[in-house]
């Protein structure tokens, strides 16, 4: 066999290990669910998403900014999913893998067309796909927009280099054209550009760094990105615009606290990423991270940086690697907080590659010459990959549904309000009411400021009838989170049921207000606006619940009442009729009887 057939072989055998191997560690997902973060946002109680890919659907997606992203491609994704598998979660699964492993192999087709290295590229390549770090991306189905974005990315990794062997116009215009495709599957690859002036340096080699730069051949290499650039620029302007929101829940860390925790955070990655030990969905922002903390991560970053930017000249791998796991990471690294968490698994996706490459090339470097060194290097990376491997089957078993999920992260952290307060509503949820009672008072003592939480407690505590109770957090809830309409919603239900109806009712006005299109905050005011004898009025929010949810049957009966209220039997009675019909069609036989009742008080003239 020739030398250049041996070659590929050997490069099919790689490819198809480490698919194999990466298949292997996450497993087949039978029996998994969706569970009760984010995912619901994303497919099962999106309806766009779960009307399948049609016209309008993909009207949608390129104009939404739901989940405080505009990622039309993510969303197209999940939609084509719904085509194929319907509400199946296993089979969302098995596509985000699949996207996961095919960025796997076209960052092992990158490094090794870069660089030439086989070993090294494929040592690069197996820690991405085996590291228990991605197994948030990937096992998460809301995460779809991870390995989507990641796919993407490699394939530029691949494009590029392409391009960079002989630049051309047609080849730049697959460049763009694949940044465009990953920035519109997530933001995080805003850094792209400036990534790619990395790779100019290293792999590449068409920037050389030995003293002096040539400055004219960095200008035009800046002046070739600036198109992507254009693109990195108009991506972040719609993610700042779709994220407000959910920005201003995180409003009140101060710059300080966001900046400590960025600087503490960066060598936390670090750390999980050489050990990943105690991974978890949740990680607690603590407000002021200890002087100690701040010093030791300061010294430490500041430490790699130096020793990276000195070794530029001779190991160019080591300041680009990094500066690729530092520069990636700014995005979310929480300068700009976005959410409440202080650090996230799926946020290295990506930034851990630079990790991945100065391991790649960095530890040969440090094993002396032997007889038998390249055969120590291949079985201990072995035994690396196998036993990240070995962690990330076991990382992948708590994803399996939202109560393994949660409990896994109450055990990482007994002190997590968040947890507490998800593990409180899947309590709820089975009808375990003392236990969920306790766990969300639990994370209040933690956290008084959760709005959740305080929601929760307080919807839960109208549930028992103990409204006087309720008032306390409900009031709480809305004091924090001003535009909170269900917990509007639930204060008006408290105050009605105390006697309070003028405070009521501008309790549901309040929440018809800040969600318009909220079908049980229309019908709750129209009920309000009736018991207070203003039946014209109620009509109005009784048909609006009625056109936003045709098949409200609580609605029509309010519009029967209203018309009855005002005189018009004829109105009344037709809206009796549709109440009774939809009733009758949703099968559920005690209201149909109950209206039925109601009806023929209408039709004596008897209702009032």
């Amino acid at each position: 066999m020739s030398p250049p057939a041996e070659r590929a072989l050997r490069v099919a055998g790689t490819a198809a290990a480490l698919a194999l191997a990466t298949v292997a560690a996450y497993g087949s997902f039978a029996g998994f669910e969706f569970v009760n973060w984010d995912d619901n946002v994303y497919v099962t109680a999106n309806s766009r998403v779960k009307s399948g890919l049609s016209l309008e659907s993909l009207r949608w997606a390129l104009s939404a900014m739901a989940a405080h992203n505009w990622h039309p491609l993510t969303w197209v994704s999940h939609m084509l999913d719904v085509e194929l598998f319907g509400l199946d979660a296993v089979g969302h699964h098995r596509t985000s893998l699949a996207l996961h492993v095919l960025a796997t192999l076209l960052l092992f087709r990158a490094f090794l067309r870069m660089t030439g290295a086989l070993g090294r590229s494929a040592f690069a390549a197996g820690l991405f796909a085996l590291h228990p770090l991605h197994v948030e991306s990937v096992a998460w189905i809301a995460e779809r927009k991870d390995v989507l974005s990641g796919l993407c990315f490699a394939g530029v990794l691949n494009l590029y280099a392409h391009y960079a062997e002989r630049p051309s116009r047609l080849r730049y215009l697959w460049v763009f054209a694949a940044t465009a495709a990953g920035l519109a599957a997530k933001p995080m690859l805003v850094t792209l550009p400036a990534l790619l002036l990395l790779v100019d340096v290293w792999p590449l080699g068409r920037l050389r760094v030995a003293r002096p730069i040539d400055r004219r051949r960095a200008f035009a290499l800046v002046l070739e990105k600036l198109p992507l650039f254009a693109l990195a620029a108009a991506a972040s302007a719609m993610t700042v615009l779709a994220q407000g929101t959910a920005i201003a829940l995180a409003s009140h860390f101060t710059l300080g606290q966001r900046l400590g925790n960025a600087l503490v955070s960066l060598a936390r990655y670090l750390g999980a990423t050489i050990l990943p030990t105690g991974l978890s969905i949740s990680y607690t922002h603590p407000g002021t991270w200890p002087a100690t903390a701040l010093l030791g991560a300061g010294l430490l970053l500041a430490g790699i940086t130096l020793l990276s930017l000195r070794a530029l000249p001779t190991r160019p791998w080591l300041a680009v690697g990094w500066l690729w796991y530092v520069g990636m990471l700014v995005p979310v690294i929480g300068v700009i907080q976005v959410g409440e968490q202080a650090m996230a698994d799926r946020y290295t996706y990506l930034p851990s590659i630079g990790l991945f490459a100065i391991a790649a090339w960095g530890v040969p470097e440090l094993v002396p010459r032997f007889r038998f060194r390249s055969h120590a290097l291949a079985l201990g990376a072995l035994a690396v990959l196998a036993a990240f491997g070995v962690q990330t089957r076991a990382q992948v078993q708590y994803w399996r549904n939202s109560n393994a999920l949660w409990q896994r992260a109450h055990a990482v952290d007994p002190l997590d309000p968040l947890a507490l307060e998800v593990l409180g509503v899947l309590a709820e949820e089975q009808n375990r009411h003392a236990e969920a009672l306790d766990l969300y008072r639990r994370a209040l003592e933690i956290d008084p400021r959760r709005q959740n939480s305080q929601y929760n407690l307080g919807n839960l505590l109208l549930w028992y009838g103990r409204s006087a109770e309720a008032l306390g957090p409900l009031r709480e809830a809305v004091r924090i989170r001003p535009d909170f309409a269900v917990a509007y919603e639930a204060l008006g239900h408290a105050y009605r049921d105390l006697g309070e109806a003028t405070l009521s009712l501008q309790a549901f006005q309040r929440s018809v207000e800040i969600e318009p299109d909220a079908p049980n905050a229309q019908y709750n005011l129209g009920v309000g606006l009736l018991r207070a004898g203003r039946p014209r009025e109620a009509l109005t929010p009784f048909g609006e619940a009625a056109r936003i949810r045709p098949d409200y049957t609580m609605a029509f009966v309010g519009l029967a009442d209203a018309h009855m209220a005002l005189g018009d039997r004829s109105a009344a009675l037709a809206d009796a009729r549709r109440a009774l019909a939809l009733a009758r069609e949703q099968g559920d036989t005690e209201l149909a009887e109950r209206i039925e009742g109601h009806f023929d008080e209408l039709r004596s003239g008897s209702a009032r």
